[in-house]
């Protein structure tokens, strides 16, 4: 998928390094509300559980630099409920469409998988990603902790 010279491709298919993909997700992740440094996450330990279980998806500048990570799980049979776990853009690409491909692109890929539920997990205070989300037919469904909501959509 392509927008505005950028692509979004699958990890798998985007030829990049574990190494690029890990600095990327480390840097990408400072812009989330609460970063993954705030949140003590192992930054290896975490991309190698992304890559090896989850469907990931990256944003690929015109220079092949990642600018745009996102990462949802979408291998749980039994209740067909698959689980967005990671989303961030570059700063320097919002505003550009990019965060609307790539959220499609979840959406497609959960239901070609069989997934009948998306839910993830989103900040209070992120009114930028409730908002995608509601784009793209999520609602609030529950309270996931004081900081965070439970956002999701029936995908059948």
């Amino acid at each position: 998928m392509e927008c505005n010279e950028y692509r979004i491709v699958k990890y798998a298919e985007a030829g990049v390094s574990f190494e690029a993909f890990r600095d990327a997700l480390g840097r990408l992740g400072a812009y989330l509300p609460y970063s993954l440094e705030e949140m003590q996450v192992d930054l290896d330990a975490y991309a190698r559980k992304l890559v090896a279980h989850a469907c990931v998806d990256i944003c690929l500048s015109p220079e092949g630099r990642i600018v745009g990570i996102q990462a949802y799980y979408a291998n749980d049979m039994e209740t067909r409920k698959a689980y967005a776990t990671f989303f961030s853009l570059d700063p320097e690409c919002r505003g550009t469409g990019i965060a609307k491909v790539m959220m499609q692109s979840l959406v497609d890929t959960a239901k070609a998988k069989g997934m009948s539920v998306m839910e993830g997990k989103v900040a209070r205070n992120n009114a930028r990603a409730q908002a995608l989300y509601e784009k793209f037919g999520f609602a609030v469904t529950s309270e996931a902790s004081a900081e965070k909501v439970i956002m999701s959509r029936r995908l059948d």
